[in-house]
C-alpha cells in the first residue's frame, strides 16, 4: 500500500479485519461512510442470473429501506448497469452519470432515494464471479456536495484495497460453509477418521473415531499422538503418515492390525490445502480405520466418498466403481460418457488422493470399506 494516504491505509486495515468478522466489516463499512460524508451505507450480493438481491448488509437506521429496494427497485435500477461494466476495484459518482432532468424522472430518484433525503450515491464494485455481483453503495445527503477531489483520491486508494478484502470475504465464508458440511458428513461418518500433522498429533477425530479410540486395544491416543500398541505396526503408521504429508509426491498408503474380527484395516490419504478440511497450509494426513467391528455396512456411499477424499462426486462414483471391480470401461458405459473422460476422472483421483496407480486407489478405498 505504498504511496496511500494516512486515511487509506487506515480505512483498508480496517476492511481487511472484517474478512473474517461480520462485526468488522459492518464498522469497516460504517467509517468508510463518514469519512466520505455520506449518511448511509447499503452493500447489496446479487444474483446474476435473475438480478436478484440475495443479501443486503446496511446502515442500522436505513435496513428496511434497504429490503424495501432489494423488492421493489434494484431490478430497474439504472445504477446497477454501469456497475456492470466496471471491473472490482472500480467505483462510479452517479451525478457523472445521470444528470439533474434523469434523476427527476427516474422513479429509484424521484419516489424511493429522495423520500429518505438521498441525493447522490458513490457505488464500488468489490467482487464478481460467474454467479453473483458484490456490490456497496455510500449514499449522500441532500445537503452533500459533490465528491471533492481529495475524497475521490481517496477512493481511488480505497476501493482496490476493499474489493480485495471483499473477495477474500467471500472466500473465507465459502470455505467455512465447506468445511461445516464437510465435518458434518464426517461426524456421521460409521468408520473411525482422523486428522493428523506429520508427528501423528491428532488435530481432529469423529465420534466414531472417539469411541473407537477408547475401546479398541490396538490404537490408542497418548498425549494427543496417535499410537499403534504394536512397535512395528506404528513405525508403519509413521511411515505412511509422513509420506502422506510429504511436501512433494505426497501418497497414499494402506495397512492392516490385528487378526478376523479384530483386524483393523487403516488407510492414511494426504489432505491437500485445497481440501475442505485442510487445516491452513500446513500438511495434514487423513487416517481412516475400518473393519468388521467398525460399520455395519462395508461399502461407503459415493456421496461420503467424495467428502473424505475432498473429489467429486462423479470421481468419488468412479472410486467406488474401480473398488467393487469394474473397469475404466465398464464405468464409462454406466456414466454414459466417453472413455477419454472416464480416464481424465480417473487422473483426476490419482491426482487428489495421492496414488500413483489405479491399483493402489482401489487397495485405498477397499480399506477404508474394511475390505
Amino acid at each position: 500500500m505504498a504511496g496511500h494516504s494516512t486515511d487509506a491505509m487506515r480505512l483498508a486495515s480496517l476492511f481487511y479485519e472484517g474478512i473474517l468478522s461480520p462485526d468488522a466489516w459492518h464498522g469497516a463499512l460504517s467509517e468508510t461512510t463518514r469519512q466520505l460524508g455520506a449518511s448511509f451505507f447499503h452493500q447489496v450480493l446479487i444474483d446474476r442470473a435473475g438480478m436478484q438481491v440475495v443479501a443486503n448488509i446496511a446502515s442500522a437506521e436505513s435496513l428496511r429501506k434497504a429490503n424495501e429496494y432489494a423488492q421493489h427497485y434494484a431490478r430497474n435500477d439504472e445504477r446497477l448497469n454501469v456497475l456492470a461494466g466496471l471491473k472490482p476495484g472500480e467505483f462510479m459518482f452517479d451525478f457523472d452519470h445521470f444528470d439533474a432532468r434523469h434523476r427527476s424522472r427516474s422513479p429509484l430518484y424521484a419516489d424511493f432515494l429522495a423520500g429518505e433525503r438521498v441525493q447522490s450515491c458513490v457505488a464500488i464494485v468489490l467482487h464478481r464471479d460467474d454467479d453473483f455481483r458484490d456490490e456497496v453503495g455510500l449514499l449522500r445527503g441532500s445537503d452533500a456536495s459533490p465528491l471533492s477531489d481529495a475524497e475521490r483520491s481517496l477512493l481511488r486508494q480505497l476501493a482496490p484495497e476493499m474489493a480485495r478484502a471483499g473477495r477474500l470475504r467471500v472466500q473465507a465464508s465459502r470455505l467455512a460453509q465447506r468445511a461445516a458440511l464437510g465435518f458434518a458428513a464426517l461426524g456421521a461418518l460409521p468408520r473411525a477418521l482422523a486428522i493428523v500433522d506429520p508427528l501423528c498429533r491428532i488435530e481432529y477425530c469423529n465420534p466414531a473415531a472417539e469411541r473407537f479410540f477408547a475401546l479398541h486395544g490396538a490404537c490408542k491416543v497418548l498425549g494427543g499422538r496417535l499410537r499403534l500398541v504394536d512397535p512395528h505396526a506404528q513405525e508403519g503408521l509413521r511411515e505412511r503418515v509422513a509420506r502422506a504429508c510429504a511436501a512433494d509426491g505426497a501418497g497414499a498408503g494402506v495397512m492392516r492390525v490385528g487378526q478376523g474380527e479384530a483386524t483393523v484395516s487403516i488407510s492414511v490419504l494426504p489432505l491437500r490445502p485445497e481440501h475442505p478440511l485442510a487445516m491452513g497450509s500446513r500438511p495434514w494426513a487423513m487416517v481412516i480405520f475400518a473393519g468388521p467391528s467398525l460399520a455395519a455396512s462395508t461399502v461407503m456411499p459415493p456421496e461420503i466418498l467424495a467428502e473424505c477424499l475432498g473429489v467429486t462426486r462423479t470421481e468419488a462414483r468412479l472410486a467406488c466403481a474401480l473398488a467393487g471391480g469394474a473397469s475404466v470401461n465398464d464405468f464409462a458405459i454406466m456414466q454414459g460418457c466417453s472413455l477419454s473422460t472416464a480416464r481424465s476422472h480417473l487422473r483426476s483421483l490419482l491426482h487428489k488422493t495421492g496414488c500413483r496407480r489405479q491399483r493402489d486407489l482401489v487397495e485405498v478405498v477397499q480399506g477404508m470399506w474394511g475390505v
